[in-house]
C-alpha cells in the first residue's frame, strides 16, 4: 500500500480511487475506510450525518483517512454527496467540498 500511497501522491498511478475515497472492508463489512489527498491540508473533517469527525493524516503530503462504523451512520453505503470534507488551510481558510 505504501507504494501505492507514493505513486498517487506523484500523479503515477493508474486507478487513485481504487486508495480514495469509500473503501469497505473485505473482512469487516461492517467498517469502511474513507481517504482523501488534499495536499494544502493543515486538517480535514469529515463531515457526516450533522456531525463533525476529525479526518487523520496518514502522510504528510496530505493523505488523510478515518475509519466508520456503518451501522452508526444514517446512511451505510455512505453514498456520494451525504458526506462532506471541511478542509482547514495553512492560513486558517476553510472550505466544505464534496468528495469527487
Amino acid at each position: 500500500m505504501k507504494e501505492i500511497i507514493e505513486k498517487i501522491l506523484k500523479a503515477d498511478y493508474h486507478d487513485p480511487f481504487a486508495v480514495l475515497g469509500v473503501h469497505f472492508h473485505e473482512n469487516n463489512s461492517g467498517m469502511a475506510t474513507i481517504r482523501t489527498l488534499q495536499p494544502h491540508a493543515d486538517k480535514v473533517d469529515l463531515l457526516l450525518d450533522s456531525k463533525i469527525f476529525a479526518m487523520k493524516r496518514v502522510h504528510e503530503e496530505g493523505l488523510f483517512t478515518i475509519d466508520v462504523e456503518r451501522d452508526k451512520v444514517n446512511d451505510p453505503d455512505l453514498t456520494a454527496f451525504n458526506y462532506q470534507y471541511r478542509i482547514t488551510f495553512h492560513d486558517g481558510v476553510q472550505h466544505t467540498v464534496n468528495d469527487p
